[in-house]
């Protein structure tokens, strides 16, 4: 049996320039971490995950590539490669992001942000095996926000953010990084602790070259 379970949603702040983070009452925390979610199973024994698009052009979907590619290159012990059937992560397209409206009522998200004038450009649903493995990921990613359609370069981190979780990653507590809760122009690509953070999430076959899952041990990772 397996029970599929949305394991994060990532923000976009306003591209118009409204604040989209409320941390006026909050300090900034002493220690800068990346969360580890979960880990896969047996379908990582080879070191290869595969991966299939949907609902986008061509040149969309050169922008999925691209970001796939950053990780290949980043995270060599992990080959994420395309096919046109049954893939382990399923990227997919939506055509407007939902908006979050701040007046009503906060959202604070894991991470411990209260978001405002932001919208849900990206989504991630894991399937978990009986064992509490991961079998795949939907990932759903939206194709404009705000009343204006994304850029590829938008499209292109969104989508190495979503890659993230897929690998078994959760947020960031703080800005700056790939993996932060909303996705701006200073977050950057993956970064060196988003590799160790994977890594860990990953370690019975990235770090012990085991053949038997076993779940992460710690549930995060200091950068």
């Amino acid at each position: 049996m397996s029970v599929a379970i949305v394991t994060s949603t990532t923000f976009l702040q306003d591209v118009k320039g409204s604040i989209s983070l409320d941390n006026s009452n909050k300090k900034q925390p002493l220690t800068h971490f990346i969360q580890v979610c979960c880990t896969w199973g047996h379908k990582l024994t080879n070191g290869t995950l595969t991966y299939k698009i949907i609902g986008a052009d061509i040149v969309t979907q050169q922008a999925v590539k691209n970001a796939i590619n950053k990780w290949n290159t980043k995270l060599k012990a992990i080959k994420i490669t395309e096919t046109k059937s049954h893939p382990d992560i399923e990227v997919n397209f939506n055509p407007i992001a939902q908006n979050i409206d701040g007046s009503i009522g906060a959202e604070t998200t894991s991470a411990g942000h209260t978001l405002r004038n932001s919208v849900t450009a990206g989504q991630s649903v894991n399937n978990f095996d009986e064992n509490g493995f991961i079998t795949s990921v939907r990932i759903s990613i939206s194709r404009s926000a705000f009343g204006s359609t994304l850029s590829l370069n938008k499209i292109e981190q969104l989508t190495e953010h979503e890659i993230g979780h897929a690998l078994g990653l959760g947020h960031a507590n703080f800005n700056g990084d790939l993996m932060s809760v909303v996705v701006s122009g200073k977050s950057g690509s993956v970064s060196k602790c988003d590799i160790n953070a994977i890594m860990e999430a990953n370690q019975w076959k990235l770090i012990k070259s085991s053949n038997i899952p076993h779940d992460p041990v710690v549930d995060h990772i200091n950068c």
